[in-house]
Order: C-alpha cells, then structure tokens, then sequence
C-alpha cells in the first residue's frame, strides 16, 4: 500500500466526518418536521372531531327542542280536554269530585306525560326543564284537584307556564341556530 501522508488521512477523515455529521444533522432536522407535522394533523383532526360532535349536539338539541314544543303543546292540549271533562261532570252533577277519564284521554294524557318527560330530560337548557318541571307540577293538579277553583288555578297555570316555557325553548332554539350557546 503507498503511503498516505497524514494531511491527506486528516482531509478525508474530515470531509467524511462532515457528511457523516451533515447526514446525521439532516435526518434529526427531518425528523423534527415529521413530528411536528404530525402534531399538527393530530391537532387537526381532534378540532375536526370537536366540530363534529359540537354540530351533531348542537344537531341533536335542535331536534330534540323543536319535538319538545310540539309535546308541550299536546300536553297542554290534554290538559284543557281534562279541564273540560271536569267542568262538563261538575255542570251535569253539581258536585266537584276528582274524575275518571274516559281510556282513550286517560291513555293521551298518559302518552303527552311521558314524552315530555322523556324529551325534556335531553335538553341541555336548565331554565326549559325549569319550566316543564313546573308545567308537569300545575298540570297534575287538573285532575287531582279537591275543589273546582283548585283545578280551574292549576289550569290557568298550565296556560300560564305553558306559554312561557314555548317562549323559552323558541329562544333557546333561535340560539341554537345562531350559534350562541345557552
């Protein structure tokens, strides 16, 4: 083998040593960007994922409120056909007395009772359970009333409450499509 002076040994150790450093300083560098870029899609798609699920709530809230006002609505109208009954069994016997309900009302008050039940337990609004809560309270006082004013007040307030709770979720619905949270 010729003999290689020492400078020549000490040029290409270090062009070696800088290719080698190069390489290993391109290949952290890389990995780096990787990561971060990877940090970044990860981000990306859990915001992504957040959206989703806040539109499908925000989806799911709207449905479930726009169905609300309708079972308020027919639970009020139970309501009034119970009032009804009662006056019409007061103005033929002159006697107040707690009545019993033909099946096919027993059977819609029974339906309108539970599906607002059901319903306004998903509502994520605390002054809509508020007033339902209060609605369904007034409302078993039509026709477990001991005296005809007592029936006659707890329907009024049925009305009353009734209105204020369609007015509540039409806000909070008008929110809803709005954007702003309640």
């Amino acid at each position: 083998m010729p003999d290689i002076p020492s400078d020549v040994w000490l040029s290409i150790g270090s062009a070696i040593g800088a290719a080698l450093l190069l390489f290993v300083t391109r290949a952290v560098v890389d990995w780096m960007k990787d990561r971060r870029a990877l940090e970044r899609e990860r981000e990306a798609r859990a915001a992504r994922r957040n959206d989703e699920d806040r539109i499908r709530h925000l989806s799911s809230q709207l449905e479930i409120l726009t169905e609300l006002q309708k079972a308020v609505d027919e639970f009020g109208r139970t309501a009034a056909m119970m009032s009804n009954a009662n006056r019409r069994a007061y103005k033929d016997t002159g006697e107040w007395k707690k009545n019993v309900y033909g099946h096919e009302l027993d059977q819609r008050a029974h339906q309108s009772e539970r599906r607002t039940l059901l319903l306004g337990a998903q509502v994520d609004n605390a002054e809509v359970r508020r007033l339902l809560k209060e609605m369904q309270h007034w409302w078993w006082g039509v026709p477990l009333a001991a005296t005809r004013e007592e029936s006659e007040n707890a329907f009024a307030q049925v009305q009353r409450v009734g209105a204020l709770l369609n007015e509540r979720v039409g806000l909070t619905l008008r929110q809803l499509h709005t954007g702003v949270r309640t």
